[in-house]
């Protein structure tokens, strides 16, 4: 597979849309946690759809990454873009684990704290998805 090819587009469309259904969610449960006994229905969805798509966006980012081509046709595992957008990606996940767990047990101080994180990774994987392929960190 190359970049070029066809499959390599569907499966970039895949982990966009998994990328929306793991991450949009945030958004908009920070309204949804005033509404009475949505925090298990908030805590479930979290472990049930959003993990799973964020395991998916890993599948598919790392189906993406062999079809690209590193520094000098070195691997592109090494660039640091793809290192930075690990990590990001790691710690979303184990901030919406944390996060389900907040919405379950009903802690009003720790749900806001991990949406804002959140929310500034998404920040921060945009740029890096956008400047990194570009050329721009490496």
């Amino acid at each position: 597979m190359n970049r070029s090819d066809g499959l390599y587009y569907v499966i970039s469309i895949v982990h966009i849309l998994c990328a929306v259904v793991a991450l949009g969610p945030n958004f908009v449960a920070t309204g949804m946690r005033k509404i009475d006994g949505t925090g298990q229905t908030l805590s479930d969805f979290a472990k049930f759809v959003q993990l799973p798509a964020m395991f998916g966006m890993l599948v598919t980012g790392l189906a993406m990454l062999t079809a690209w081509e590193g520094n000098d046709g070195k691997s592109a595992y090494g660039l640091p873009w793809v290192s930075m957008a690990f990590t990001i990606l790691i710690v979303m996940a184990v901030l919406t684990f944390l996060l389900a767990r907040a919405y379950a047990s009903g802690d009003a101080k720790k749900v806001p704290m991990f949406t804002g994180i959140l929310h500034l990774l998404v920040v921060a994987a945009l740029v890096v998805m956008v400047l990194g392929p570009a050329g721009k960190l490496g």
